[in-house]
């Protein structure tokens, strides 16, 4: 027999958690289900932040969204994420970049205050409940798996999308709503790292650097961040570039270009080295450039721009060899093949177009259906954006929910 419920939330993360809580606290009388597709819920929360938990930001605005949905950032401007943890039981702190994290820096505490909430209510959580079809009917909803199904009066879609679907979602979800008629905007990956020519960094792997880092689309500038950069296995990576990946988006012909020297002006960039080959006219080329960047980096601008043996000593270098060198410090520039996959990604970009919400998170297609958190077409910065929006809409949506079946 099928199991009767006043609102099935589809998806036990953030948003999801946030939502039952919220609808909960609205009408406690509700009979509410939360399906979540792993052995349990909240897995992506516990990876967060380097597994602390970075949740909120105390220098937020819309303008660290991105996504037909980015406007509706404005619907939570009465939402404050730390004061609803600290409801919750978990005390925190503002690092000196505004992010917010547990004062344990703890992931599992933020998890375990929103699983203890839950626990105080009659809030069931099905889990292994991958959902596999939705069917509107007259009443409501029946949410089938491979195994089983239910019947809800109203749902809310907190189904993530399809970055990491170890610890979360695998986009399943959105292709069923994309079946129902669902506006969806195309899927992305985001907040990831840049795919370059792997020959080009792999005397690099392993390196960090700081820089101001430029994004470009044909030669013109589309974005830039400054902060610590790293180089992998074919990639380019670090916050500020997992910032720029959301600008990458359907962008063809890219390029980033890293000034590793950003507070000194190219002139007096130019004019230090030209003093360096003195210093170091007798030094092995391959040690040029060390005190300026790091050894390799200097290394692979040396070969790139010069040409010359590493071996060679400095006095080698002419003044348009220097002009080439300070050009390279500068104006590092690596043409970027792609993006990261969807395994790498820490959010999904596109998914449920803003044409398809209302700014209390209803469907405008769909009686008594919600949506909240990844499953919207919106993506927010590294620094704890993308978790602020998730409990937040997952609140609101909640709420809204609740206070539609009153």
């Amino acid at each position: 027999m099928i199991k009767n419920y006043d609102i099935a939330i589809i998806g036990g993360g953030a948003s999801g958690l946030a939502a039952a809580i919220s609808a909960s606290e609205t009408n406690p009388h509700l009979n509410i289900v939360i399906l979540e597709r792993l052995s349990r819920v909240g897995k992506k929360l516990l990876a967060t932040g380097n597994g602390r938990c970075n949740f909120t930001n105390n220098n937020i605005s819309e303008a660290n969204y991105h996504g037909s949905c980015a406007c509706l950032f404005n619907s939570l401007k009465n939402f404050d994420c730390e004061l609803f943890f600290s409801e919750l039981g978990v005390m925190s702190y503002a690092d000196n970049e505004f992010r917010v994290y547990p004062v344990n820096n703890n992931a599992s505490s933020v998890l375990d205050a929103l699983r203890l909430r839950i626990a105080d209510t009659d809030i069931e959580i099905r889990n292994d409940f991958a959902v596999t079809d939705i069917k509107s009917e007259k009443n409501g909803y029946i949410v089938s798996s491979e195994n089983d199904s239910i019947n809800a009066k109203s749902i809310i879609v907190a189904g993530g999308g399809m970055s990491q679907a170890n610890l979360g979602s695998d986009g399943s979800v959105i292709r069923i709503l994309k079946k129902l008629g669902i506006k969806i905007a195309p899927l992305s990956p985001a907040l990831t790292s840049f795919k370059v020519n792997p020959e080009q960094v792999r005397s690099l792997k392993g390196i960090r650097t700081n820089a101001i880092v430029t994004l470009y689309e044909n030669g013109k500038k589309i974005g830039c961040e400054t902060g610590e950069v790293q180089f992998g296995d074919g990639t380019i990576s670090g916050i500020c570039v997992f910032n720029l990946s959301c600008l990458a988006y359907g962008k063809e012909n890219l390029s980033i270009s890293l000034n590793m020297l950003p507070e000194v002006n190219f002139r007096d960039v130019k004019e230090y080295i030209y003093k360096l080959r003195e210093i170091r006219k007798n030094a092995a080329l391959e040690d040029f450039l060390t005190g300026i960047v790091n050894k390799r980096i200097g290394m692979d601008i040396i070969k790139k721009n010069t040409g010359y043996p590493l071996t060679d000593n400095a006095s080698v270098l002419t003044d348009k060899d220097i002009e080439k060198i300070a050009s390279g410090i500068t104006d590092y520039s690596f043409k970027i093949s792609g993006l990261s996959g969807f395994e790498k990604s820490q959010v999904t970009a596109g998914g449920v177009h803003f044409s398809e919400t209302d700014t209390f998170f209803r469907s405008k297609k769909f009686r008594n259906m919600y949506f909240c958190g990844e499953i919207l077409d919106i993506i927010g910065d590294c620094g704890g954006y993308n978790l602020h929006f998730a409990f937040g809409s997952g609140l609101i949506a909640g709420k809204t929910c609740a206070e539609d079946l009153s």
